[in-house]
């Protein structure tokens, strides 16, 4: 039952002995008066429902996620959603598991006890599952900074596109298990969100 453990044990060690990133010892933020001390009611229910549709990825490689939007977890809270794709690319190092879905826009009042009311337009949604096994784990611990190239990337097969969209970064950064993972992950999921764009 042990023996993972055992055998990851090394590479944690190791990946500590070798980190190339400052230590920083976390400490609460200092009493500034302009940082807010709430959100508004809207954000904090569209983060929410963003938490819940995210939670719908984790079904993908277990009971999974099938058309039009069912599965058994939080499928059912989405009734405007419709999938288009699941995608996972493997169970070894830098596995990424996720699902497009277009959202149809939805209809929603405020309800008796303040709840937001208003009508939410259309949108695709991308999710990302999160770190689910020792593999995963494995990867999200290779937080070496890695240059980060903004979409479109240079290989990415769109001239006209390409021409028209240049979008510089300087200095930007994403950890090395991440880009691992949506390396993994984009030539399955940009063809798909170009294919959606165009509808």
């Amino acid at each position: 039952m042990w023996s993972w453990a055992l055998l990851i044990q090394p590479l944690l060690w190791w990946r500590l002995a070798h980190s190339s990133e400052h230590h920083v010892i976390d400490s609460p933020l200092p009493n500034n008066e302009s940082s807010p001390s709430s959100i508004s009611t809207s954000l904090f229910a569209d983060l929410e429902r963003l938490s819940r549709l995210v939670d719908v990825s984790y079904c993908i490689g277990s009971t999974g996620v099938h058309k039009p939007f069912q599965c058994l977890s939080r499928c059912k809270e989405f009734p405007g959603l419709s999938l288009a794709m699941t995608w996972s690319t493997g169970f070894l190092m830098g596995d990424s598991c996720g699902y497009i879905a277009v959202d149809h826009g939805s209809k929603w009042m405020e309800n008796q006890d303040g709840g937001v009311s208003g009508e939410r337009n259309g949108a695709i949604i991308v999710a990302f599952r999160g770190t689910y096994s020792i593999a995963n784990t494995v990867v999200d611990l290779g937080t070496i900074p890695q240059e980060y190239v903004p979409y479109p990337a240079p290989d990415d097969d769109d001239s006209d596109f390409l021409e028209n969209y240049r979008r510089k970064c300087d200095n930007c950064t994403v950890h090395m298990g991440f880009l691992h993972s949506w390396r993994m992950a984009r030539g399955t999921v940009v063809p798909e969100l170009k294919a959606l764009r165009k509808k």
